[in-house]
Order: C-alpha cells, then sequence, then structure tokens
C-alpha cells in the first residue's frame, strides 16, 4: 500500500513503479531508492490524478497509466507516457507539461479525450491505439511533433496549435491509412511557419458516414515568421451564410461536400497554396472561389505537387499576400465569355458587328446600357445603334451555368445624309453637271466618265445609260452610298418636250409653259414674239415660269411664236404657242 506519502511521485533513470489497485490518489513522496534499479518502466492500471504534485519522467524511463492522466499539478516529462485513458488538464497555470522541448505522449487506447478547463501542451504527442481521439481542452498546443498516424483528432470547436516551425512538425499515415484533424464552428489548427518549405495542415471531416482526408499545403516564398489557422468545414459552404446567388451563374459548381476555412494570423510572407481531392468523388475542379463578404475569384489550379494519400495535387498559380477569413471552395467556374466588336468606327446607318468569339454556350443575351436588346442562339449581333454612347454587355448561358462579359463601350457617329443629283435624261455627247453635300469627302463612280471624282462638285459626260453612285464619307469615317439613274438618248428631240397651249387661269393645270427637260440645257434662251413680230417676251435660260404675261401684265388670248435655241450647238427650235383664257 502507497498511502500515506508526501508530495510527489519521482520515477528516476532505470526506475520502476507498478500500482495494481484502482483508483490512486497520489499526495505523499515516493522517492525510488536502490530497490527500483532492475527496471525500465512503471505501469499504473489505475487512474492517475496528481493533486498539486509533480509527476517526473526522467530519461530513459517509461509510464504506462491504464486509466484517466489528471493532472492538477505537474508533469516533467523527459521521456515517455503511454496513456489509455484521457488526459485531464485542470491546472491553469503549467499547461500540463513542465518540461522543455522534451517528453512523448502516447495516447494508446480507444476513443480518449484530451480534456479539462484549461490549455494543455505537448511536446511530442502520438495518436495510437485503437479509435479516434477529441481535443476538448480549452486549447492545445504541440510544441515538437504531432503524429496522427491513421487516426482523426476531434477539435470541435477548439484549437489545436503546433508552436514548433519544423515543416515535419505535424505528420500522418500508417498502413495507408491517413489521420486528420476535424473541427467545428471557431476549432482549427495552426501552425507556425518561417521558411519556404510546404507546411501540411492535415484536415479532413465526416460526409454521410464518409470519412473525407483533404489536407492543404501552404508554402512561404520568404524566410519570415508566419502564422496562419485553418479548418475543415464539412457540408456544403452555403450552409455558412454564404450568398450563393451573388455569383450563381459564373460559379457553375462548388464542391457541395467541404470547403476550407483559413485565417492569416501572422506574417506577410505571400503564400502558395495546394490543396487536396479525389475527382472520383468529387468532381473536376480547376478553380478556386474565396468567400470573405462577397465572392472573389482566383487563379485556375493546376496539378503542380506530386498525388499525395491518392488524392490529386491543386495549386493556386498565384501567391495570396493580403486576406483573411476566408472561405475556399474548390469550384469550376463557367467557360470564360469575351464580347468583341468589329473594327470602329461605329455608324448609324449600319448594323455593328458583336461576336463571342469562343462559343461556348447554348444561349446568348445582349444588353445595351443596361437593358435587354436581343437574345440568341447565335453568338453574334448586329444592333443599328443612333449617334451617341453605348454600353454593352453580354450574357451567355449553359442551364444553370453562365458568364457576363466584360462592357464594351463603344460610341456611334452619324453617317452623312448626301443630298445629289435626281434620275434625269441627257442627250448622247452632252455634258452632266454633277452637286452633291452632306458628307466631308466625296468619290464619284464610274470614274472615267467624270472630271474631278473626288469633287463635289464636277462634270460628267455618261457615254451610255446607268447609275452614277456617290460615296460620302465623314471625318469620323462614317460613309454613305447614294446614286442616281441617267438615261441617254440619241436626238434632242427625245428628250424635248413643248406644248403649243397653254390655260394661264389659275386652276393649277397648264398655268405655266412648262418645257419638259429643258433644265437639261442650262445655256438655252428663249423669245416670244406676237403675230405682228413684237417681243413680248424673253429668257435666257428658261426655267418653265411663263404664265402667259407681258410687262407684269397677262397678255390677251391668241396665238404667239417662240424662238427656242438650246445653246452649245443643240439647235433652235420654233413653232406656236396659243394662250387661251377663259
Amino acid at each position: 500500500m502507497l498511502n500515506g506519502l508526501s508530495d510527489s511521485i519521482f520515477l528516476g533513470e532505470r526506475a520502476a513503479l507498478a500500482l495494481n489497485y484502482m483508483p490512486t490518489m497520489l499526495s505523499k513522496t515516493i522517492l525510488t531508492g536502490l530497490c527500483f534499479l532492475a527496471f525500465f518502466s512503471s505501469s499504473l492500471q489505475a487512474q492517475l490524478h496528481n493533486q498539486g504534485a509533480l509527476i517526473s519522467i526522467k530519461s530513459g524511463a517509461m509510464l504506462s497509466i491504464q486509466g484517466n492522466l489528471q493532472n492538477a499539478g505537474a508533469i516533467h516529462n523527459s521521456d515517455t507516457i503511454h496513456l489509455y485513458g484521457d488526459f485531464i488538464q485542470n491546472h491553469p497555470t503549467n499547461q500540463g507539461f513542465t518540461s522543455t522541448n522534451e517528453g512523448w505522449l502516447f495516447l494508446d487506447g480507444g476513443q480518449q479525450a484530451i480534456r479539462g478547463n484549461f490549455p494543455s501542451r505537448f511536446h511530442y504527442l502520438v495518436l495510437a491505439g485503437t479509435d479516434h481521439k477529441t481535443a476538448k481542452a480549452q486549447s492545445s498546443f504541440v510544441t515538437g511533433q504531432l503524429r496522427l498516424n491513421e487516426w482523426e483528432l476531434a477539435l470541435d470547436s477548439q484549437r489545436l496549435e503546433i508552436i514548433s516551425t519544423a515543416p515535419n512538425a505535424l505528420q500522418t499515415g500508417q498502413s495507408g491509412q491517413y489521420g486528420f484533424i476535424s473541427s467545428s464552428g471557431p476549432g482549427g489548427l495552426v501552425r507556425a511557419m518561417d521558411r519556404p518549405a510546404p507546411y501540411l495542415f492535415a484536415l479532413g471531416g465526416e460526409d454521410n458516414g464518409l470519412r473525407l482526408f483533404r489536407p492543404i499545403l501552404i508554402q512561404p516564398q520568404i524566410n519570415d515568421s508566419s502564422q496562419v489557422w485553418a479548418s475543415y468545414w464539412a457540408g456544403d459552404a452555403g450552409q455558412y451564410g454564404l450568398d450563393r446567388q451573388q455569383k450563381e451563374l459564373e460559379l457553375c459548381l462548388l464542391n457541395p461536400l467541404y470547403s476550407h476555412a483559413i485565417n492569416r494570423e501572422a506574417g506577410s510572407s505571400p503564400l502558395q497554396f495546394s490543396f487536396y481531392s479525389d475527382p472520383n468523388t468529387e468532381g473536376q475542379f480547376e478553380q478556386l472561389a474565396q468567400w470573405n463578404n462577397n465572392w472573389s475569384y482566383l487563379e485556375e489550379l493546376q496539378n503542380q505537387f506530386p498525388s499525395f494519400a491518392g488524392l490529386q495535387s491543386l495549386t493556386l498559380d498565384s501567391l495570396l499576400t493580403n486576406w483573411s477569413d476566408s472561405l475556399f471552395i474548390l469550384a469550376q467556374k463557367s467557360p470564360e465569355l469575351m464580347l468583341e466588336a468589329e473594327a470602329a468606327p461605329y455608324c448609324d446607318n449600319k448594323g455593328i458587328l458583336l461576336s463571342e468569339t469562343l462559343g461556348q454556350y447554348n444561349d446568348y443575351e445582349l444588353y445595351i446600357n443596361g437593358q435587354a436588346w436581343g437574345n440568341s442562339s447565335s453568338s453574334s449581333f448586329s444592333p443599328l445603334l443612333a449617334p451617341g454612347q453605348y454600353q454593352l454587355q453580354l450574357l451567355g448561358q449553359n442551364a444553370a451555368c453562365g458568364r457576363w462579359s466584360d462592357s464594351l463601350f463603344i460610341e456611334v457617329f452619324p453617317a452623312p445624309q448626301l443630298q445629289l443629283n435626281n434620275d434625269t435624261l441627257i442627250v448622247e455627247g452632252s455634258s452632266l453637271p454633277l452637286q452633291a453635300s452632306g458628307a466631308d469627302f466625296y468619290n464619284w463612280s464610274p470614274s472615267p466618265n467624270i472630271d474631278c471624282d473626288i469633287c463635289s462638285q464636277t462634270i460628267a459626260q455618261p457615254n451610255n445609260s446607268g447609275y452614277i453612285q456617290l460615296l460620302g464619307e465623314s471625318m469620323e469615317g462614317c460613309s454613305s452610298l447614294d446614286s442616281f439613274y441617267v438615261e441617254l438618248r440619241q436626238k434632242v428631240e427625245d428628250i424635248l418636250f413643248i406644248p403649243n397651249v397653254i390655260t394661264p387661269n389659275n386652276d393649277g393645270q397648264n398655268d405655266f409653259w412648262v418645257i419638259q427637260n429643258i433644265q437639261l440645257f442650262p445655256k438655252n434662251k428663249l423669245r416670244i414674239l406676237n403675230r405682228w413680230g413684237d417681243l413680248v417676251y424673253r429668257a435666257d435660260f428658261y426655267n418653265n415660269n411663263w404664265q402667259g404675261d407681258f410687262a407684269n401684265g397677262p397678255l390677251p388670248a391668241g396665238t404667239y411664236y417662240y424662238i427656242l435655241d438650246l445653246g452649245e450647238g443643240w439647235g433652235v427650235f420654233k413653232g406656236p404657242i396659243t394662250i387661251i383664257r377663259q
């Protein structure tokens, strides 16, 4: 019996202690004298509770505890403790183990827990035994190395911090099985980093009875003291308050099984992120979405690192610097969508050819200044727009997936409003004056028959009937095309029609003496005589404006005689003209 002993258990080098009764309260002192030198280990088939006492395990010694280890005092462990029950930390200041940078604690039992009202600190912590473990203490610290082997360490809402900056301070995997750290709420794994090397965050969880090991690697790019907290969040990310509607089109698919919550707590080094997933169970993901009050997208993911634990490596192309408190979710974005327009200028007299070059969607909708203009299964549009400035944007959709293009800003200019000759008749061999306005630059055709084909006013000499075209262009580069028809006649008589009667009674019919096509002979001269040969009317370039008057008064009804000289050698025409008044 070991009752009545004073302050502590001290296990010296090569010492042993066997306790084979339930339970033992240690409140006195055992001095391991020479009688224990023949043993290397001590085994407690009971619960060990040190109420304010010191438990000291010296180098070369081993303590095996079949029940719980409840610490309300201090434990100095220079070697190894095998624990088959729970570790219960109930001391407010010493955090469990007072030994520095030494000592192993093996959790060798079934469903064991690290619990208590105060933080727990370990140097080497090894998950062993036959089942997963939980850490329910206020928080847990590992100063040396954490070996998960094949077991899950469930943190619930608590934090576990690995203080060692050695990249291999966290290890997992045994017999083809990989242990991981699961958590909920604010719980998670915290790692300190100080060098450009990959640091493993062995995270995972359970989804519908399926245990998922989904680690991430975070690699600083410079020598800098950094600290990152990370956690595996099981299930669809929408349950954590994310507004998926913000990007429901562009985020074609979010990983429905899990996401990673990550927060940078210290340091400024750019960090490279690598995620591991199983395409067979989750689907193929090529992008990463980030949520921090709203959605943002990160670069494409590439298979940069070798596969690990049968999982595919997905490494972020870009480096992360300024960020905090984000959910990172494997995603599949909608295909890229790029709206392109034909080369400027854009003019109001022709449709603007718009196209989406990749053609990866089934339906497209064009928006102009925020208003829907039209939709089509084709990726090309040709809107005809009035002069002004416009914002153009295209929406492509495939079922529930879609993408908005970037905005395209254009300015539409007015096309020239051309004024030119009307359709006309001319006599073969004659010249035709051409006159145009409404543009800044001109181009007449067919040019071989035009004196100056880039002048607004020039002379044409048609040799057959046909159209004369005018291309007018503005300073902005917009153009208009117009034409008129020229009918060529062989004789003057085929063109002119000279009536022999005029009835100037203001009834709107035959009030003026109208010589058809007289305007084609701008050099004409007209003389009208009475029957005694007196001149009663004359005009140089008659323009169909005589009403049978003379000296501002009407001529008497009767027959008069005209002499019409067309000028330029086209001949002189004579004949009677009768004025009838009723």
